[in-house]
């Protein structure tokens, strides 16, 4: 019993480490900050690599659906975004391979990779959202600019084709977009995900060390 309860302590108290980091890294999207520099992926990264099982889903999930609740009631943006969510439970099973590792190349590794299939799949959403008959859009051009009250920035719309999907990729991935200073769209996702996941990799690596061991399960003969 003596056995049992200890390793319960420990487990509880690791749990309350990665949970209480989660949370915190979850509450900084409410803060100002650079377009897509966020914890969003590190979040994802973090939860699904140092939770267990379903706990590695649910908890990551839990914290992206009560903040985008709080930044729609401050701030009016449409939450609950199936691509954005699609694709924050990819990062999550990214998360899974880092499970038994604190190698710090291979956290990076998977921090580019939860960046770039985010890039992929949020901007083919924008795309299908956006897209547009071709022959609607002047000189048979990819995309065009609409100038409405429906967002802070110039709504554009891509033609419903390979060539409006390419120009969605292509202008999401500039770095030089005013809009989103310093390093655009792309370069400020892939800049937030490493910052925020060498954050949360450092922090738990340091804490961890003050949490109670697992008491060693006696050998039966």
């Amino acid at each position: 019993m003596e056995y049992a309860t200890e390793n319960k302590e420990s487990n509880a108290s690791h749990f309350g480490l990665v949970a209480g980091l989660a949370t915190v890294a979850g509450l900084v999207r409410l803060l100002p900050h650079p377009w897509n520099f966020t914890p969003v992926g590190a979040l994802g990264l973090f939860g699904g690599a140092r939770l267990r099982s379903w706990q590695a889903l649910a908890l990551p999930l839990a914290i992206m659906f009560l903040t985008d609740l709080l930044i729609w009631a401050i701030r009016g943006w449409m939450p609950f975004n199936p691509y954005v969510y699609g694709s924050f439970v990819i990062t999550v099973l990214l998360g899974r391979l880092l499970t038994r590792s604190n190698t710090p190349g291979r956290i990076v590794a998977c921090s580019l990779a939860a960046s770039v299939q985010f890039f992929l799949v949020t901007n083919f959403g924008t795309w299908a959202a956006f897209h547009v008959d071709p022959t609607s859009i002047p000189n048979g051009a990819p995309y065009k600019t609409v100038y409405d009250d429906i967002y802070p920035n110039p709504t554009i719309y891509y033609a419903n084709n390979p060539s409006g999907l390419a120009a969605c990729y292509w202008l999401a991935a500039a770095f030089s977009r005013p809009e989103a200073p310093p390093l655009g769209f792309f370069g400020n996702l892939l800049a937030g995900d490493l910052f925020f996941t060498a954050i949360l990799f450092g922090a738990y690596a340091v804490f961890v060390r003050w949490l109670p061991r697992p008491a060693p399960v006696p050998a039966v003969h």
